[in-house]
């Protein structure tokens, strides 16, 4: 039996031989396992979550640098949203110089400020003085030689004036009065405040008009003389208590003066001569939105607007409040609509910052 199985053995490996079929060996297997997972398919898996983690990376800076924008919209305090033109001007030429030096770093967050530190911080000038709306100047009135007698005669019977001149001295006076108002002219227009002021104090020695007490008050206020300036407007609005001109500046010259509550006492007195002259709302708009008196100061920028809807100063006044009320959709517009009414030569700087308020305003919505 034994050789029986032999040669049976024998045959069946001839036969498997034939076929190319490798003879069966009882301790191997008939045919080797496949690996589950081959090298290059966790290269191609390591490489794909490496991919995924960098989207996810860059989407979470995304998010963040709108959020850090957010915030910077929503941490201006009042008093220091508040920025003359010099000041912006002065923090892009800082700006623009840090940025050449440090164009590949990302600044830090910035630190909050101590109790300490905050009582220190000088506070930021209004751009009051910047784009304040002024009436125009009042031109000097010209006189004839008849008539300038006629109304020295009237001051004369007043008891104002003592001196009597003759026809041929009224004309050599108002001629000499002309030159000097055209060379007072020449001298404002090349800013020579110096010698316009000097020019104003001979023709008010002669002549104390309303008109040139105006505008001397105008030139001394250009020169920094803002004392001269006070004396020479109150005496404008002696001489005429309804003098809108005289009285306006006078209250912008109290705001310059941060004598808010007496920029707005003249102020408010101008108002019930003249309740509808936007100028005048603007500036006691000014005068409230420094005492920090916000809604006073809105219901005057909006009166402003209904009364002139071209008067830019009061458009941007709103938006800043707006902007600190968290109202981001008005003061979108309201600074929008500055900008679009601002004029062509007005200084770009304060432009830049609104266009600046604006963005953010834009990317936060």
């Amino acid at each position: 039996m034994s050789l029986i199985r032999d040669a049976l053995k024998e045959a069946q490996k001839k036969r498997e031989e034939k076929k190319g079929v490798a003879p069966s060996h009882p301790s191997l297997p008939s045919s080797r396992k496949k690996r589950k997972f081959p090298f290059l398919s966790l290269v191609i898996l390591s490489i794909l979550f490496l991919l995924f983690f960098v989207y996810v990376y860059i989407q979470m800076e995304k998010i963040a640098k709108v959020q850090s924008k957010k915030a910077l919209i929503t941490s201006n305090a009042y008093g220091t949203t508040d920025i003359s033109m010099k000041e912006v001007s002065k923090n892009y030429s800082t700006k623009a110089s840090e940025e050449k030096q440090e164009k590949s770093e990302i600044a830090p967050p910035p630190l909050e400020k101590t109790k300490e530190e905050k009582k220190e911080e000088v506070k930021i000038p209004s751009p009051t003085s910047d784009f304040r709306p002024l009436p125009k100047k009042a031109e000097p009135k010209k006189f004839l030689p008849e008539e300038f007698a006629k109304e020295e005669k009237n001051e004369r019977e007043e008891g104002k004036i003592e001196i009597i001149r003759s026809p041929d001295q009224l004309k050599k006076s108002q001629i000499v009065e002309e030159e000097e108002l055209l060379e007072i002219e020449k001298c404002e227009r090349n800013h020579d405040w110096d010698r316009a002021c000097s020019l104003w104090e001979k023709v008010l020695e002669k002549n104390e008009k309303k008109e040139y007490l105006l505008n001397a008050g105008v030139a001394f206020k250009n020169k920094g003389d803002l004392k001269k300036a006070e004396e020479l407007f109150l005496k404008a609005i002696s001489l005429d208590p309804s003098y809108l001109s005289a009285i306006n500046n006078l209250g912008v010259l109290y705001l310059e003066m941060n004598n808010y509550d007496k920029a707005i006492e003249f102020l408010s007195t101008a108002l019930k001569i003249y309740p509808e002259d936007p100028e005048v709302h603007v500036n006691i708009g000014i005068g409230y939105y420094k005492k920090k008196e916000f809604e006073k100061a809105k219901k005057h920028f909006e009166q402003a607007i209904k009364l002139r809807t071209e008067i830019y100063q009061a458009y941007y006044y709103l938006g800043i409040i707006y902007l600190n009320q968290k109202d981001k959709e008005k003061a979108l517009i309201c600074f929008t609509k500055f900008l679009q009414l601002v004029p062509e030569d007005f200084p770009p700087d304060l432009k830049r910052w609104v266009k600046e308020k604006i963005d953010l305003l834009r990317v936060s919505k």
